[in-house]
């Protein structure tokens, strides 16, 4: 019998990495944990192909592929509420790569010395945490919106921005 209290679960995820305390792989592999965020770099393998064919898994999975298209069209990208708010105007683009746009040229998702999350990628993470817990529920009831998550994230978001993180966007 342990002297520690907790919850056991079988089927833990598990985060590991090559080197004793390498924060921002830690960082990207939350980014997939909770996030529900992709990989935004591809290595000549099939990458691109899985996601197509596995979108229906993602979408039940709620992985929201928030973060990278299949498309450059600024409608229809999925961070494209982003493109439209003056306050990301600075932040957010479309950056088209061999296969997917990405609303940065880089990021955390990225990897390569990134070490920070997109906007896209920090609504994400904000909105499957206020989705979890029961702060949306006490503020706004069980009716909450989409719109509700956007303006709880801006708020919190926009007092973080970083002159650093600003971009030359590149649009359509």
């Amino acid at each position: 019998k342990s002297g520690a209290s907790g919850v056991y679960k079988t089927h833990a995820n598990t985060i590991r990495t090559r080197t004793y305390g390498d924060l921002p792989t830690i960082a990207h592999e939350l980014g997939h944990l909770i996030g529900g965020l992709q990989d935004e770099y591809f290595n000549g393998y099939e990458n691109t192909e899985y996601i197509k064919t596995h979108l229906d898994y993602y979408y039940d999975h709620q992985y929201e592929l928030i973060n990278i298209s299949f498309t450059s069209d600024p409608e229809k990208v999925p961070w494209s509420r982003f493109l439209k708010d003056d306050t990301y105007k600075h932040y957010v683009g479309i950056f088209e790569g061999e296969e997917i746009s990405t609303p940065t040229e880089g990021s955390i998702m990225w990897g390569h010395g990134y070490t920070v999350f997109n906007a896209p990628s920090r609504y994400a993470i904000h909105k499957r945490i206020l989705g979890r817990s029961r702060y949306m529920l006490n503020k706004y009831g069980s009716g909450f919106t989409e719109d509700d998550y956007w303006k709880e994230f801006v708020e919190y978001d926009v007092i973080n921005l970083r002159d650093e993180d600003r971009i030359t966007p590149v649009l359509k």
